[in-house]
């Protein structure tokens, strides 16, 4: 298993690809690395792009029980998910493609600072 973490310089965008099976040592990682983008960046949305993890019959409920039970609970983090052929997790935003979920992130960003200036 391995993480990558990339943080997009121009937007408040973290994306987390998760390579290989979703265990404990990678939902630590995950957590660790949230946090710390967390105290930099405040608020930011989290890509967690699972296309190149190892299938199983409940990726589904790891994907909520990460949301629920780590960092990314905290609602200064918004969650987005990418994969391909993955059910619907929680409320979470699905896209089967990084290009999509990150045109989703930046219409909403965009719509937020909108209203703000209204």
């Amino acid at each position: 298993m391995s993480l990558n973490v990339e943080r997009s310089v121009d937007d408040p965008i973290a994306n987390f690809t998760i390579v290989g099976d979703l265990n404990i040592e990678t939902v630590q990682d995950l957590k660790a690395q949230a946090a710390g983008l967390l105290e930099e960046m405040g608020t930011y949305y989290a890509i967690v792009d699972i296309r190149q993890m190892e299938s199983s019959e409940n990726a589904s409920l790891e994907l909520d029980k990460l949301h629920t039970d780590t960092i990314f609970a905290d609602p200064r983090i918004t969650m987005v998910i990418v994969g391909q052929f993955v059910e619907k997790v929680g409320n979470f935003p699905t896209f089967s493609d990084k290009d999509a979920a990150t045109d989703y992130i930046r219409q909403a960003i965009a719509k937020h600072a909108s209203s703000r200036n209204q």
